[in-house]
């Protein structure tokens, strides 16, 4: 079993705010956080602000303010699972480091947050 939170950690790779540019339809997030939080919302100017955030915590934060999608909580999984898949297919590095793993179990060790 492998446990992670932060980016500075062992394995603090898997971590949505550790720093991995993610491209998607020309347009760089910095991380997976800002990428997730993105699409929790329809409105182009909220979507930006979203991507163009300093930090990965202040994505989150926006993230949570803005005016969520109708169908976010049908989506949110599917969502988490496109933007991982992007993060470790888009860094060969990352990839490897996912693919050392092997068989282990991954848990985001969150003291705060339980759903993911």
């Amino acid at each position: 079993m492998i446990k992670f939170y932060r980016q500075n950690d062992r394995f603090g790779e898997f971590s949505n705010f550790y720093p991995s540019p993610i491209i998607i339809d020309g347009l760089s997030y910095p991380t997976a956080e800002h990428l997730f939080q993105s699409y929790k919302t329809v409105y182009l100017l909220e979507s930006s602000a979203i991507r163009l955030a300093d930090s990965p915590k202040e994505a989150k934060r926006l993230g949570n303010e803005c005016r969520l999608r109708s169908d976010w909580e049908q989506i949110k999984d599917k969502i988490m699972f496109d933007v991982l898949l992007c993060k470790f297919t888009q860094n060969t590095t990352l990839k490897n480091i996912l693919i050392s793993t092997s068989t282990d179990t991954l848990i985001e060790d969150a003291p705060y947050d339980y759903y993911w």
